[in-house]
């Protein structure tokens, strides 16, 4: 019987390793770089969050108005603010 069922069942069994390398890595002793790749991915998103703020305040600065309830001039009216704060530029 494998060592999974006899967990499963109740019954425990001394010779199986398994558990004991499992709990080696689920507890956090086993990798540390776990941890890092998370770190730096919260960063990442920390750091596209704070680009995307700066480059909608230039928006808003440029005049445009993201909650304005009239969107008929949507498409012009945030290109030409893109076109005053010199971002968004179209590669051609």
């Amino acid at each position: 019987m494998c060592c999974d069922r006899r967990r499963f069942i109740g019954a425990r069994s001394s010779t199986c390793g398994r558990s004991s390398e499992r709990s080696a890595v689920t507890n956090g002793n086993g990798g540390g770089h776990f941890g890092d790749a998370k770190q730096e991915r919260k960063a990442a998103r920390k750091q596209a969050r704070a680009n995307k703020n700066a480059e909608l305040k230039k928006l808003e600065d440029a005049g445009y108005k993201p909650g304005a309830r009239d969107d008929s001039n949507y498409p012009q009216d945030i290109q030409e603010a893109q076109k005053k704060a010199g971002i968004g530029q179209s590669k051609q």
